[in-house]
C-alpha cells in the first residue's frame, strides 16, 4: 500500500510540474504573440521576438520529453537537441541586441 502511495505521489508531482510548465509557456506565448505587429519582422525587435517564440515552443517540447524515474529527472535525445537549439537562439538574440 505504501509503495502505491509513493508511486502515485511521484506521478502527481510529475504531472503538476509539466502542467505548470505548460501554463507558463502558454502565458508567455500569448503575451508575445499579442505584441508582434505585421511588417515588424524585418526590424531587430521583430527578429528577437521570433527567436523568443521559437524558444518558448522548444521549451514546451522539452517539457514533453522529460521523464521522471524514481525521483531522477531524465531528458530524451530530442529534449537535449531542443536545449541545444535554445542555447543557439539565445546567442543569436544577444548578437542582435
Amino acid at each position: 500500500m505504501e509503495q502505491r502511495n509513493v508511486v502515485l505521489q511521484g506521478i502527481a508531482a510529475a504531472l503538476n510540474a509539466v502542467g505548470s510548465a505548460l501554463v507558463s509557456v502558454y502565458d508567455l506565448t500569448a503575451s508575445t504573440l499579442g505584441n508582434v505587429l505585421p511588417g515588424e519582422k524585418e526590424k531587430p525587435n521583430g527578429k528577437i521576438r521570433e527567436y523568443e517564440q521559437k524558444i518558448e515552443r522548444l521549451y514546451a517540447e522539452v517539457g514533453k520529453e522529460v521523464t521522471k524515474d524514481r525521483g531522477i529527472t531524465r531528458l530524451s535525445a530530442a529534449g537535449e537537441a531542443a536545449l541545444s537549439l535554445i542555447a543557439e537562439y539565445r546567442i543569436e538574440i544577444e548578437k542582435i541586441k
